[in-house]
């Protein structure tokens, strides 16, 4: 399993693709894995803080996704990632214009009608 110097992101849309927030958090030394559950974990926290209930979550790692399907060994990995120390945390309320091009490809491509 890899680790060094890792960060997580994620972005959230509205049912019709459209921007609702983002975020990043830049985690330290960890693995890769735990960042993938990091970032699923601060999506669906943030998520759920604004106040949203529906979601959906897509990922692209099929390892952390077997892990939040199928076991706790994610809350266990969470539970370490919470002893690494205050982490830098960014949420996004507005995308950056370097995104927004990627985010309208993007929004062609995943949102079916």
């Amino acid at each position: 399993m890899d680790s060094g110097l890792t960060s997580c992101c994620g972005v959230s849309r509205d049912f019709e693709g459209n921007w609702c927030f983002g975020f990043s958090r830049d985690l330290g030394l960890c693995f890769v894995l735990e960042a993938e559950l990091c970032g699923v974990y601060e999506g669906l926290a943030t998520t759920w803080n604004l106040g949203y209930i529906r979601i959906v979550v897509e990922m692209n790692c099929r390892d952390a996704y077997d892990m939040v399907l199928y076991g706790n060994i994610s809350v266990d990995i969470m539970a370490r990632l919470a002893l690494i120390g205050t982490l830098a945390y960014h949420r996004y309320l507005n995308p950056s214009s370097i995104v927004r091009d990627t985010l309208d490809a993007d929004k062609e491509t995943s949102v079916t009608n």
